[in-house]
């Protein structure tokens, strides 16, 4: 996969070949977690946004999309949403948006630039323009669809209280009601061929 970004996603949008570096990272332990940084993957317990079980300790490969996006011309970049990291296997494709906020932020709020649309909607954007830009190219398409598991992910590391339970009474229960995360509506991200789920917390998200 990131030979085909640096090589066939620059090609399809006419851009030089990108020699950018140190963008990936792989394991096959079988819990582990991610942050998008330099590190990627960080098997200390709460040292990552995302967390993520891998029962068959599958070989998974993390690339940190927001830099690579970051590393190409600025006329092509300026304007982009990106997501933060792309997560595969030989039968899973993931797309990663990673926050660490306030529940309060996560839906719409106001500040004092007025009214913010809140970072779930936020994530939801950059998701599916990501998966709008590499779903373009071909070969990166072909490779995508090789895999029967394709998931747009929203993590925040913040537990979310559910509707209607009591946040005095929500964070005890959150983790059980949901432990495998969201599975959420969104007809766009359908018609590439993705699920979008929203993961909160501990909730782990199991390849």
């Amino acid at each position: 996969m990131e030979s085909l970004l640096k090589n066939d996603f620059t090609s399809h949008y006419n851009l030089a070949a990108s020699t950018v570096s140190n963008i990936c990272a792989t394991t096959t332990t079988a819990t582990f977690e991610l942050n998008d940084d330099n590190v990627l993957i960080h098997t200390v317990v709460n040292a990552g946004v995302a967390k993520y079980s891998n029962p068959t300790s599958a070989e998974v490969t993390v690339l940190n999309f927001e830099a690579f996006i970051n590393s190409l011309p600025n006329a092509f970049k300026i304007g982009k949403e990106k997501c933060d990291l792309l997560v595969y296997t030989n039968t899973d494709f993931l797309l990663n948006e990673l926050t660490d906020t306030l529940p309060k932020y996560v839906t719409p709020y106001l500040n004092t630039k007025g009214p913010q649309q809140g970072k779930r909607q936020k994530a939801i954007t950059q998701l599916y323009s990501s998966l709008q830009l590499i779903m373009e190219v071909s070969t990166i398409r072909v490779f995508i669809n090789r895999r029967s598991i394709r998931r747009c992910c929203f993590f925040n590391k913040q537990a979310i209280a559910p509707a209607g339970i009591t946040a005095s009474v929500a964070f005890n229960k959150l983790n059980t009601i949901a432990s495998q995360g969201l599975k959420m509506n969104n007809p766009a991200i359908a018609d590439l061929g993705f699920e979008l789920w929203e993961f909160s917390g501990n909730q782990v998200c199991t390849i």
